[in-house]
């Protein structure tokens, strides 16, 4: 470009100086051949750096590419277990879809190597390696969901199992019940404490002998069954492969025992007793056996495992060829790099000789034949051409003018700005250089910050770990090993030795009395493959041992503390099973909903007094049952309107308490109950009062008969139809009763080994103390500081536990009471007398309580109010409830800042209102807002602090009030003024059919 520049001025400068050229013709010529010598030493230069410089740009994007795809497997890698933890299917398809991306973009990593046209021997390399990842990876996919199938098909042979085992026990108690009580009354004959006459004992011995013989293989039966059972929970969870068969031998075993036994059974019995056997065989053998589905499901998680192996390994393969990718890249730019150095040295050499021949022979030329006038503009430029090939290419040209000088400063400008962009590639490139090696020194202190983060995990892991390598050897371990096995410090590091460790636990007793070589034999013989073991610790602490190979050699072994685990699960089991028997005593169906309105559990007379075996589902909300209930035609035609009918028992069953009757279509009478629980819950109890019912129409039909018949017959038939309402009543709390007496009982028994327990403590730490009160002088000051401490808060702990556990023990006795309801007689009663009675009663017993409690009692009591016919000891426990709860508030309103100016009052009104009678009690204190009246009446329900009351004390009083006396209990109440309750009894004996609770202020 400078040369072709150059021409065109030159044929300017003949077109207006011809003079010029015609003298200077041999000096242009020379000099004109020295600048095309330059300038094509300069072109061959330019044109070398720029190849190298093309070099350094092919070069680096293939690098960066292959970095990206080596990250990107290390991303797949680090995902890819959690496919295989995976506990359900949409936790999977999460995963799948992270992992279907990481690899698409993995491929284009790929197929960007490939268009740059990376070199062929380590693309050759990645491919294959990239193309087995993605392999593994879907067939790791396709394991994964194979194995949540046959984990969902494990769970549900699970629940078949479980379901057999209720339905073998509830077949067997009943049976076991009998004889029992059979035997039993046998041995009372025997004893002579029996009612039976004496001249029919002489066979007891014969006959209680042949109830002991059908005792003993219905007992053997029922152990036998827990026993299957529990065999294959245990073969639904083993994660050890060698335990399955033996699992499985001693269930065939054990159902053959079984069917033995049956033989020993009732003719009625066995049939039934032998359908449930078949049902356990199912589970044992044949395309249903639990054994071989879950000896799939660990053959699955072990090729899931080995499918993990095979990916690490590839993704160090990816990581080598990677390496050598970005190592081959890194010397071709370096190489590049010190090429284009090379060139820009001998360029400049050859430019800065050109410039002195040319400066030498233009000084002979112009001096020659230019003169004066043309040597003084040559030296500028020869000056500015050497300042460049220098290195100073800063250096200013001069331009000006027409004439091949002129020319030659031009293309001397042109070099210098070329040389100047010479120069700036070559500091990009090497700053892109730099960066890569930066980005190789950030992933190296990434590994090690990664390596240090592990061992701190290491370190503070929930379970013990040890390692051991090829030679056996310990090279890793963590402090939790240490702890749970207790071991020494010698017996720790990387001098120990695997036989030596298993010698020194099996002397020290660790697994019980066995042969010390035979235990190192066959912990040897199992180190080349996974092993699972449980054992029991001398000191009671159950561990869960896992042990696996290690592919470079050795093993690994992960010791878990599962104590605590395995006595929940035995507590749990308990309980359940308490709870279950419980439910399924109630004659009544039961049923508790949730606070979500959803069904929680039920017993199996439900779907008997109601007839719906489809309907009642763990789960199904209240409204969709009563709806599907309606529309499945199963009430009886007297319900009316579907809709409202619906309407009013949705209303009923979201407001309680409530009762109401329901007639189905067979017929059948129930009276529904229901309650609301403390957390937000319904427990709803149907009631067959069919037979009631029937006797309510006979007593309707004998009273229209007897409508022309005198007065006493009309009141007979009152008196028997409040007969009727207290049966059905009775029955239901008899229920009810049952329910909660044995749920107390059940509670009294560990309740009371508590509070026994805590006292017994109590005084051997007191005795502790006294016996180490010398000792303890010794120690040091701030030792024995923290030893008094420690007893103190020991003391304490005791002293609250105690205080609980008669909080407890007063529920539970509560409870009872209320179970048991009340049992007196009605016998004409004084209420004023009584009223006055507990009240002193009431009065005194606070002031026993508290000295300074004190409060003005205001007695208004109807002189004309007659006698009233009622149980006076119910009628005496709710007046003192009553009283007891107004002293309450009105010291909780003096306590709270009542001023100066309040007086603590109780008013006590009487009145007569000739069918009945009317109590009022209003006392000033802190009174109670509306969401506490509306349950005020729920059982457990109490406003006190914890210790100060059970919540029983109202619900008492009302099943006595409305339930047994026939009366109403109203409550008004404003916070912060006054609370009073409104009670009216009848004078005789009749009841309220549906007895309601008003609330409200006035």
């Amino acid at each position: 470009m400078a040369a072709s520049a150059g021409t065109a001025d030159m044929q300017q400068a003949k077109a207006w100086n011809p003079g010029v050229r015609a003298r200077l013709l041999l000096a242009f010529f020379g000099i004109s051949a020295f600048a095309v010598l330059a300038a094509a030493a300069a072109i061959v230069a330019f044109r070398q750096v720029g190849d190298q410089l093309h070099m350094v740009d092919a070069r680096v994007p293939p690098t960066l590419s292959s970095l990206e795809l080596s990250r990107s497997a290390e991303r797949i890698i680090a995902a890819a277990p959690a496919l295989l933890t995976a506990t359900d299917r949409k936790r999977r398809d999460e995963i799948t879809a992270e992992l279907e991306a990481e690899v698409g973009r993995l491929n284009g990593r790929l197929l960007d190597l490939k268009r740059n046209r990376t070199e062929v021997l380590p693309l050759l390399r990645i491919e294959p390696i990239v193309s087995s990842l993605t392999d593994n990876l879907a067939a790791l996919e396709d394991l994964v969901a194979r194995r949540l199938n046959t984990n969902d098909r494990i769970k549900t042979l699970r629940r078949g199992v479980f379901q057999t085992n209720d339905d073998t026990q509830r077949l067997l108690a009943p049976w076991l019940m009998i004889l029992d009580s059979q035997i039993s009354r046998l041995v009372n004959d025997v004893r002579g404490e029996g009612p039976g006459d004496t001249g029919d004992r002489g066979d007891t011995p014969q006959r209680l002998a042949s109830l002991v013989e059908l005792q003993r293989p219905a007992q053997a039966a029922q152990r036998l069954v827990s026993t299957a059972v529990d065999m294959l929970a245990e073969a639904s969870t083993t994660d050890q492969t060698r335990r399955l068969p033996v699992l499985n031998f001693q269930l065939g075993r054990t159902l053959g025992d079984l069917e033995t036994t049956a033989a020993g059974l009732d003719p009625k019995l066995r049939p039934l007793f032998l359908e449930q056997v078949a049902k356990l065989r199912q589970f044992v053998e044949g395309p249903d056996a639990i054994t071989a589905a879950r000896k799939q499901e660990l053959e699955l998680i072990g090729e899931g495992e080995r499918r993990l192996a095979e990916n690490a390994d590839l993704s160090a393969q990816l990581t080598k060829a990677v390496d050598q990718l970005a190592g081959a890249a890194k010397q071709d730019i370096g190489n590049a790099t010190q090429d284009a150095l090379s060139v820009q040295r001998l360029s400049t050499q050859i430019l800065v000789a050109v410039g002195a021949l040319s400066l030498l022979t233009s000084i002979l030329i112009v001096w020659l034949y230019v003169g004066h006038n043309i040597v003084r503009r040559l030296p500028t430029l020869s000056d500015g051409m050497l300042a460049i090939a220098g290195g100073k290419l800063d250096a200013g040209i001069a331009t000006q003018g027409a004439d091949e000088i002129a020319a030659m400063g031009r293309a001397v400008e042109v070099f210098r700005r070329n040389a100047i962009e010479l120069e700036r590639l070559l500091a990009e490139r090497k700053e892109a250089a730099a960066r890569l090696e930066q980005v190789v020194e950030e992933r190296t202190r990434e590994v090690e910050r990664r390596g240090a983060a592990l061992r701190v995990t290491f370190d503070n892991m929930g379970h013990g770990v040890v390692m051991f390598g090829p030679d056996r050897r310990m090279v890793a371990w963590n402090r939790r090993f240490q702890e749970l096995l207790e071991l020494p410090n010698d017996r720790i590091g990387s001098d120990c030795i695997f036989e030596e460790l298993i010698r020194y636990l099996a002397e020290r007793g660790e697994f019980g009395p066995c042969d010390v070589g035979e235990e190192i034999g066959k912990r040897l013989t199992s180190l080349d493959r996974p092993y699972t073991d449980e054992r029991i610790r001398p000191n009671g602490t159950v561990l869960e041992i896992r042990r696996n190979p290690v592919p470079s050699g050795g093993f690994v072994s992960i010791y878990a503390d599962v104590t605590e685990q395995r006595k929940a699960q035995a507590r749990v089991a308990l309980a359940r099973a308490r709870l279950t028997d419980a439910i399924e005593s109630i004659s009544d169906g039961f049923a508790l909903w949730d606070s979500d309105d959803r069904l929680a559990i039920f017993n199996s007379r439900c779907r008997t007094l109601l007839d719906a075996e489809d309907l009642f589902v763990v789960g199904t909300s209240f409204e969709d049952m009563i709806r599907a209930f309606q529309a499945g035609g199963r009430y009886g035609p007297s319900q009316g309107s579907a809709s409202a009918w619906i309407a009013e028992r949705l209303a009923l069953h979201r407001n309680p308490p409530s009762t109401c009757d329901l007639q189905l279509a067979n017929g059948c009478w129930l009276r529904i109950t229901e309650f609301r629980t403390r957390e937000g819950g319904t427990v709803t109890i149907w009631a067959d009062i069919t037979a009631a019912k029937e006797r309510e129409r006979e007593l309707e039909a004998a009273r229209d008969k007897a409508d022309a018949a005198s007065r006493t017959m009309e009141e007979a038939y009152r008196e028997l139809k409040a007969a009727q309402a207290n049966l059905v009543h009775a029955e239901k709390m008899a229920s009810l009763g049952q329910l909660t007496a044995g749920i107390a009982h059940e509670i009294k028994n560990p309740l009371n080994f508590i509070n026994n327990f805590a006292n017994l403590s109590e005084e051997l730490l007191r005795e502790l103390k006294d016996a180490l009160t010398p000792a303890m002088h010794a120690l040091a000051p701030q030792d024995l500081a923290e030893a008094e401490d420690v007893m103190t808060m020991l003391t304490g702990n005791l002293s609250k536990i105690v205080e609980h556990g008669r909080r407890a023990d007063g529920i539970v006795k509560s409870m009872l009471l209320h179970s048991r309801g009340g049992s007196g007689e009605r016998q004409v009663t004084n209420l004023n007398a009584l009223v006055d009675e507990a009240l002193n009663l009431a009065y005194h017993g606070a002031r026993a309580q508290d000295s300074n409690f004190n409060v003005k009692l205001e007695r208004d009591f109807d002189p004309d109010l007659g006698p009233l016919e009622l149980v006076p000891q119910d009628i005496t426990r709710v007046f003192l409830n009553l009283f007891g709860n107004a002293f309450y508030a009105t010291s909780a309103r003096r306590r709270d800042g009542g001023g100066e100016d309040y007086h603590p009052m109780l008013r006590v009104t009487t009145r007569d209102l000739d069918n009945g009678v009317e109590v009022r009690v209003r006392d000033n204190g802190v009174g109670m807002p509306p969401e506490v009246r509306a349950k005020l009446f729920t059982p457990f329900f109490t406003t006190k602090p914890t210790g100060e009351g059970t919540g029983l004390g109202l619900s008492i009083s009302y099943d006595i009030v409305v339930q047994q006396q026939g009366g109403t209990i109203v409550v008004d109440s404003r916070p912060g003024e006054f609370t009073e309750f409104v009670i009216r009894l009848p004078r005789s004996a009749a009841r309220i059919a549906k007895p309601q609770i008003a609330m409200g202020a006035r």
